[in-house]
């Protein structure tokens, strides 16, 4: 910001000097057109201005400028709050604008905020969280929606009188078939049944009870059992040709 406006100061400064130094020469450049125009030619030099003809002999011509002579300056040059800038700085020297960055201290008022001037495009706007609507009367909606739930299952029950009753007997049906399938199977088992017969097995359990092994017995019986498992298993090579 410092950079820019030095250099907007010093092109104003540059400015009004050439247009103080053009407003001080007598005659603007165009009141010269008519003598280019007529073949001469004018040579202007600090000291002296003199035009040259080919034909014509040389003559001087003096040309007042207003630096010269300040009696030719306009009234507005005249004033008393004018300001020659040229006249001012003739011992001084101007410089150019350059890149330099030269410090400057400004002084703001209170009352003045800086503006600040960034790049926007990569800016996350900021947003205020959304307000949550607050549920009221929480209770009574919860009380509404259980008496709305009693009132349609009354409505449903009316309304599905009969359905549900037919569903109910074919459920209760099934269950009496089963029932019935069951009671006639222990009834034909109940027709076969041989009481004889049954008391005979009793007997014949009890007369030819096996006796209980003893130590040794049970260790031979199950050597015996290894011995036939192990000639009856076959050992399967492992290959590796694979």
């Amino acid at each position: 910001m410092q950079k820019y406006f030095l250099l907007l100061l010093k092109s104003f400064y540059i400015i009004m000097a050439l247009r103080q130094f053009a407003s001080k020469c007598g005659s603007p450049v165009w009141s010269y057109l008519t003598t280019f125009k007529a073949g001469q030619t004018s040579i202007i030099t600090n000291s002296t201005s003199r035009i040259l003809n080919s034909t014509n002999p040389i003559k001087e011509v003096k040309i007042t400028s207003g630096i010269l002579n300040k009696l030719n300056a306009s009234n507005i040059h005249s004033s008393p709050g004018f300001i020659d800038f040229v006249a001012n700085n003739l011992n001084k020297r101007l410089y150019t604008p350059t890149n330099t960055i030269n410090s400057i201290k400004v002084y703001n008022d209170i009352n003045i905020n800086p503006i600040l001037i960034e790049d926007r495009i990569n800016r996350v706007e900021i947003l205020d969280p959304q307000t949550v609507v607050k549920k009221e009367a929480i209770r009574m909606i919860n009380i509404r929606r259980k008496k709305m739930k009693k009132h349609k299952l009354i409505k449903l029950r009316k309304k599905m009188k009969f359905v549900f009753a037919k569903i109910r007997m074919r459920k209760e049906l099934r269950i009496e078939q089963a029932f019935r399938t069951e009671l006639l199977t222990k009834v034909e088992a109940a027709d076969k049944f041989d009481a004889a017969e049954y008391v005979r097995n009793i007997l014949d359990t009890i007369r030819y009870q096996p006796r209980q092994r003893t130590v040794e017995e049970e260790v031979e019986r199950r050597r015996q059992l290894k011995k036939v498992n192990k000639y009856q298993t076959t050992f399967v090579k492992p290959r590796f040709d694979y």
